[in-house]
């Protein structure tokens, strides 16, 4: 069993990647709002804005998506799912996606997973 981290980085990709990730069987998945703390940090601080520059294009507004997952396969055809959806993940910042092993989980349906 592995946990899976998405950050979408943007967010007007939102319908395809839910898509994407009922199309890769990732079920139970949870979603919550997130803010880029590198606009955040200027945002009520012009002083700040002439230290720090950020490229144009980066929104305050992200996404954090999460999810219990069987198998490294289901990360994988995600990941193939989108570039098959003609989404540029290899040249513009749309997505992260992180995997990692999980030692334990409880869950009502499963019970404890060690």
């Amino acid at each position: 069993m592995f946990f899976l981290i998405i950050n979408v980085l943007d967010t007007s990709y939102k319908e395809e990647i839910f898509l994407a990730l009922q199309s890769s069987n990732i079920t139970m998945a949870s979603y919550f709002s997130a803010k880029n703390p590198d606009t955040t940090l200027t945002e009520g601080m012009p002083l700040l804005s002439s230290f720090f520059s950020f490229p144009q294009e980066r929104s305050n507004e992200q996404m954090i998506i999460t999810a219990l997952i069987d198998s490294k396969i289901q990360a994988q055809d995600f990941i193939n799912i989108l570039k098959e959806a003609d989404i540029d993940i290899d040249n513009r910042d749309i997505i992260r996606l992180v995997v990692l092993p999980v030692e334990m989980a409880y869950d009502r349906s499963t019970g404890l997973l060690e």
